[in-house]
């Protein structure tokens, strides 16, 4: 094979290794691409609002499902504790009773 045939061969490969390694990154977002807030990102994905997955502390979604969710005007919920009231006034009181 002739130097030149060679070199193309092995351009060839460089350019088919960088457009797979681009290709597949362009289709998720990370929490650091993302458009929205990190926090936000990854809350949407630990709420169950959008469809990721983890893997080397990276939080990925698929774009198209970003850009649905973003498209669709929704809003980013806040993760809150909801707290029964009575029922924590009850422990609390039940706890200083015991303790005499």
């Amino acid at each position: 094979m002739s130097r030149i045939r060679s070199l193309l061969h092995d351009l060839a490969d460089a350019v088919a290794d960088h457009l797979e390694e681009h290709v597949e990154a362009a289709r998720y977002y990370d929490q650091e691409s993302s458009p929205l807030p990190a926090a936000a990102h990854c809350r949407l994905v630990r709420t169950g609002v959008l469809k990721g997955f983890k893997r080397a502390g990276r939080v990925f979604v698929e774009r198209t499902d970003m850009h649905r969710f973003i498209e669709a005007g929704a809003v980013v919920p806040r993760v809150s504790v909801a707290v029964d009231e009575d029922a924590e006034l009850e422990r609390v009181l039940a706890n200083l009773r015991k303790a005499g």
